[in-house]
This record gives structure tokens, C-alpha cells and sequence, in this order.
């Protein structure tokens, strides 16, 4: 009997692991995140100004209803809130949400990812938010989301918040997360030409909040790429070590059985991701290589024309063949 409920809770635990990740995270884990948006959001809003608010992966809708709970009325009619998900279930029921849809100045949910933003209107949002979400976004797309943000961001008190937790919590491992640390993060926005923003906080679960204001300067998804790598290629070196210490203790055989199907799956989530961030690089350095051999040949060539236009028509090179109306004069002046 006993060893029926073991299994019981063994398969359990593995559903739990592969399945898809609730969209209402536990309170006790993320108090803090709406506590930031909403001051954030009253940050703006003291400075006369009217908030558009990006509220990438948000789920059902939380985080817009703890805003909408908090912040008097007659300010909500000062929000235009747009509400991002790429879950149909989550966008069902943001769109069908009467209570936020009256609200706020204005509400729009929007079915797609958090890296396909390019139709929105650049530098229209005062304030973009990010939270308990990054480690299910693909390591691979994290420098175009960033990208994207600065450039959605206003001129104007234009920022961004990124909240996560630095590492999920032992009874709630997801197959498909990567967790990032606050130096982590804060390495990846330096790199990409961001201020180094990331602080931590000692919660439940340790979380790590990024307020970032827009920079002028287009930042740089190839360097936040490449810091990517080496980040993704050391968690896989400390996976291994961790391995080896959680083989050395004494734990019963589900345990086991757990402990290496999250490392299974945590190491695979890894590579695949870093393969694929590998191939990004490379992609953008031969497209990068590409052009700059094209700029070369057409700086050559043009440098080749302008040269041989002013010699006699009988010392010119075979390769000038250029029949304009310029050419022509200087033909004729030639002979």
C-alpha cells in the first residue's frame, strides 16, 4: 500500500515538472513584484503624466487587478493598460474580464509572444513590466525582448521593470525555466549597454528586481548574446557539481528518481538553449561578415571607376563599363 502512494506521489511530481506552469504564481513569492508596478505607476502618475502600461506575460491578469484594487478610480481613468500573453486560455479570460475592461482608461489584451512586439508605436509606453516570466522566455530571444523594450519606451520617463525569482522553488521545479540571479541579469544588461540595475531580495524564494530607464543608444543584442553563452555554459558546469554533491547524499529512491529527472531536464533545456543561442551568434556574424565583403567590393569598385575616368580611354581598365551620362562627356574630352 505504501509503496502504491509512493508512486502516487512520484508520478504526481513528475506531471507537475513537465506540465504547463500555473499562471497564478504563489503570493508568498511575489507580493513584491505588484508592490514595485504599482509604485512605479504612481510614480508617473504624480508627475501629471498618463500612463501607458506594457504588461508583458501577464497571465490572467493579476497584476491588473491588484493596480486596479489599489489605485483610486479617477487615476485607473488616467491608464491605458495593455495586457500581453501567448497562452489563448489566459488571453480568453483577460478578454472577457469586464471588471478590468471598465476600469482602466482603456484595457487591450493581446494574444502573442513577449519578443513579437515590432507593430506596437516606438516610444509610446511610460512604463513596461516584465514579472515572473523571464525564466520561461527562451535565452535565445532575451536580447530582442530588451531591444524591443528600449525602443517601446518613451523619451519621456520611459522605463522598465524585470522581477523574477533566482531560482524556483525545490517543490516546484518547471521543465521548461531557466533562472537568471540579479548579478546574472545585471550582467546581460551591461553587456547590451544598460545600466547594471539588478538587486536581490531574500523572500520565500530569493527574487531579483531590474528597473531600467531608456537609453538613447541602440543596445547591443549581439554582446547580450554572447554573455548569454558564457552564463548558460557556466550554469551547465555548476548542473554537473551539484549532481556530484546531490549523488553523495543519503535520500530515498524517489528522491532520486526526482533529483535526476530535474537534472536530466534541466541539462537538456540548457544545451538545447545554448545550441541555439550558439547558432543565433554565428548567424548574425556571417550575415555580419556578408556585408561588410559587400561593402568592401562596392567601396573597390567604386574606388576603381572614379580613378580610371580621368585617364586616357586607352590606359582605362577592362572592368569600367559604367554608361552614364558623365562617362560619356569624359569619353568624348578623352579622345
Amino acid at each position: 500500500m505504501k509503496s502504491k502512494i509512493k508512486e502516487a506521489h512520484l508520478i504526481d511530481d513528475l506531471k507537475s515538472y513537465y506540465g504547463h506552469p500555473s499562471p497564478e504564481p504563489h503570493k508568498d513569492f511575489y507580493a513584491i513584484r505588484d508592490d514595485i508596478a504599482i509604485c512605479e505607476i504612481k510614480d508617473i502618475l504624480l508627475k501629471g503624466i498618463d500612463v501607458r502600461v506594457l504588461d508583458c506575460c501577464a497571465g490572467e491578469g493579476s497584476v491588473a487587478k491588484h493596480i486596479s484594487d489599489t489605485i483610486a478610480s479617477d487615476e485607473l481613468k488616467r491608464i491605458d493598460y495593455f495586457a500581453i500573453d501567448n497562452d489563448r486560455e489566459c488571453y480568453s479570460k483577460l478578454s472577457n474580464s469586464s471588471y478590468l475592461l471598465e476600469r482602466f482608461k482603456d484595457f487591450h489584451p493581446m494574444l502573442r509572444m513577449a519578443h513579437d512586439l515590432g507593430d506596437l508605436k516606438y516610444g509610446s509606453f511610460h512604463l513596461i513590466f516584465l514579472l515572473n516570466a523571464i525564466h520561461e522566455i527562451s535565452p535565445v530571444h532575451l536580447p530582442k525582448v530588451l531591444y524591443c523594450f528600449n525602443n517601446l519606451l518613451s523619451q519621456d520617463q520611459g522605463r522598465f521593470l524585470l522581477v523574477d525569482m533566482e531560482e524556483l522553488p525545490q517543490n516546484q521545479p518547471e521543465a521548461s525555466a531557466i533562472t537568471w540571479t540579479s548579478s546574472e541579469i545585471g550582467e546581460i544588461l551591461e553587456s547590451g549597454g544598460f545600466p547594471p540595475s539588478a538587486v536581490s531580495h531574500n523572500k520565500s524564494s530569493k527574487v531579483f528586481v531590474a528597473k531600467v530607464f531608456r537609453q538613447n543608444d541602440k543596445p547591443n543584442i549581439k554582446s547580450m548574446l554572447n554573455t548569454i553563452i558564457l552564463l548558460l555554459e557556466n550554469k551547465l558546469h555548476l548542473a554537473r557539481v551539484m549532481w556530484k554533491t546531490i549523488q553523495c547524499q543519503k535520500i530515498t529512491k524517489e528522491e532520486m528518481i526526482i533529483s535526476r529527472v530535474v537534472f536530466d531536464g534541466s541539462v537538456s533545456k540548457m544545451y538545447f538553449e545554448l545550441k541555439n543561442c550558439q547558432d543565433a551568434l554565428c548567424s548574425m556574424n556571417y550575415k555580419h561578415s556578408n556585408l561588410n565583403v559587400s561593402n568592401r567590393k562596392a567601396s573597390l569598385l567604386n574606388h576603381e571607376v572614379m580613378s580610371n575616368q580621368f585617364l586616357p580611354r586607352r590606359n582605362r581598365k577592362k572592368s569600367e563599363f559604367i554608361n552614364t551620362k558623365d562617362n560619356y562627356q569624359l569619353d568624348r574630352i578623352a579622345r
